[in-house]
């Protein structure tokens, strides 16, 4: 819609442009080219003798020779054969209106609705915005509710029982497309000295940094996944070689 009211916008500036250039070639055409076409025979064209006998009629003969594109050799070539002076005057027109001022309408109708789409681009960025930082807010409120002892952090029970049971807290999970099998992936990244417990403040804010991204949601998750089967495989062949010394003794 908006690029549609941008476009009629420069149609009207254009359809103004236009007119202003046809009044004045049409007072042109009657002082200069009317003397030679009004002693022609067209032959079947009844018209063309008297199209620049006045500004209004060469207004409309111009409008339909330049701007319709119709039976401009008709009129024009036996005025150049007969005066070829008049050539500079019908080229000159061609070139201002058809190629000048047409293609001119033209571009700013293009460049206006690139412009408007450009702003509803804008728009909707600050649109998410407003939604993300409107979830953000709902979610660091639920947060705190489920903070019974007023400790500040959550633990993965308290979130996965808010999960189930608050439609709140479900809805701005679905909102930010994350499903309960990447809970506890998400919970277990953001614990990192793995207290069992996070700092609800940081959980919605690291949240909301890491869903900004897929990118990074991809590489963030990845790499802690990396350290945890590191971890995990540290620990086994720890176990293991404790197990070969004890059968070794």
């Amino acid at each position: 819609l908006t690029g549609i009211v941008s476009s009629f916008k420069a149609i009207c500036f254009g359809t103004v442009l236009l007119g202003f250039l046809l009044l004045l070639w049409s007072i042109v055409m009657v002082e200069f080219v009317h003397p030679v076409s009004s002693r022609l025979d067209y032959g079947d064209c009844e018209r063309c003798p008297r199209g620049f006998t006045s500004v209004s009629s060469a207004t409309l003969t111009l409008f339909q020779t330049m701007v319709a594109s119709d039976a401009w050799g008709q009129i024009a070539i036996p005025i150049i054969e007969d005066s070829p002076a008049t050539a500079l005057i019908l080229v000159t027109v061609v070139l201002s209106i058809s190629l000048g001022v047409m293609n001119l309408i033209l571009a700013v109708i293009v460049e206006s609705a690139s412009e408007a789409r450009e702003r509803d681009v804008e728009e909707k960025a600050r649109t998410k915005i407003r939604e993300q930082a409107s979830t953000k807010a709902t979610l660091l409120k639920i947060c705190k509710d489920m903070d019974l002892d007023g400790s500040g952090s959550i633990t993965f029970r308290e979130m996965m029982e808010a999960f189930h049971n608050s439609p709140a807290f479900w809805k701005v999970m679905t909102i930010l497309e994350i499903e309960e099998s990447e809970l506890e992936t998400i919970f277990r990244f953001m614990d990192t000295d793995r207290s069992g417990e996070v700092d609800y403040t940081e959980f919605c804010d690291n949240l909301y940094t890491l869903k900004s991204s897929d990118t990074m949601m991809m590489v963030s998750m990845n790499r802690f996944n990396m350290h945890e089967l590191e971890r995990h495989l540290g620990s086994s062949f720890a176990v293991l070689m404790e197990q070969v010394e004890k059968q070794a003794q």
